[in-house]
């Protein structure tokens, strides 16, 4: 649409001309601003390109432009209520239930936020979003095999999504199922590597005393992501474990390097750090 054009590139009132002449409403054609310039990232002209829709006439789809806007700029309590306004007048459209479900997670409001995202799992059974968020709801609610049931619908509904056999991973490992754990990092690592999948199945490993495969998948891990501090303090304990003290002091020095921050960790790690220079002799 010409419109959409017009409005892409920020000119606003080429846009409305345009849209009118297609038939469409100043209601419509506001929302249509709004949206356009929501993705281009131009907030606060979105905003008001909302607001100014809302002034004409109530529509849930302002609604749900004008929270997704207020959300972003960090202002959630507005986006709350502008999500539940936009699911009073659609009560049947699942999009309302899950950004109120995401803003209530945001919050802390766990109760709220498992409410809303089962609704939405309810009125679209097929959206690997909302089962995605209510696993995370359920996690937060420390209800890990709800979390583990949540993460195992979306995966069906999404089976390309590495991002989810990842977690559900993490929660297998936590709830000390180590072969459900296995398959879901090296499911995840088919589909797209990451070095944080890489470092889950390094941890996996590290705790069954498989020390070289641990090494080897830290290891890719910083392949990836090279300032990827944590993955150095677990590769050099699994260096340890095989008597590679030079190079697990090597994994110590580039840690302290990425991590400067004055904290728990860093303590430990240099008083490791001093009981390896006994051990090699340096």
């Amino acid at each position: 649409m010409v419109g959409d054009m017009w409005a892409a590139v920020g000119r606003d009132e080429d846009a409305a001309q345009a849209y009118r002449r297609s038939g469409l409403d100043d209601a419509t054609g506001y929302l249509r601003l709004g949206d356009q310039d929501r993705r281009q990232g131009r907030w606060d002209r979105a905003r008001r390109h909302y607001e100014q829709s809302l002034r004409i006439a109530e529509a849930a789809a302002s609604y749900s432009g004008l929270g997704k806007v207020l959300f972003g700029q960090g202002n959630a309590a507005e986006a709350l209520v502008a999500f539940r306004k936009a699911a009073r007048l659609e009560p049947g459209q699942s999009e309302s239930y899950l950004n109120i479900g995401r803003v209530n997670l945001s919050l802390g409001r766990v109760a709220e936020a498992l409410a809303a995202l089962e609704r939405a799992t309810e009125l679209e059974p097929d959206r690997h979003l909302s089962w995605g968020l209510l696993a995370q709801a359920h996690i937060d609610a420390d209800d890990l095999a709800a979390a583990i049931k949540a993460y195992e619908k979306a995966i069906r509904q999404a089976p390309e999504n590495s991002e989810y056999y990842n977690n559900v991973g993490l929660l297998y490992l936590r709830e000390g199922f180590l072969e459900e754990a296995r398959r879901m990092y090296r499911a995840s690592l088919v589909r797209k590597p990451t070095a944080s999948a890489w470092f889950n199945l390094g941890n996996l490993l590290l705790e069954e005393g498989s020390f070289g495969e641990a090494a080897g998948a830290y290891e890719k891990a910083l392949e990836l992501n090279p300032a990827f501090s944590d993955a150095y303090v677990n590769l050099s304990s699994a260096q340890l474990n095989v008597g590679s003290y030079t190079a697990a002091r090597a994994s110590y020095d580039r840690f302290l390097e990425l991590h400067e921050q004055e904290d728990e960790l860093r303590r430990k790690v240099l008083e490791q750090y001093e009981e390896l220079k006994d051990l090699d002799g340096n």
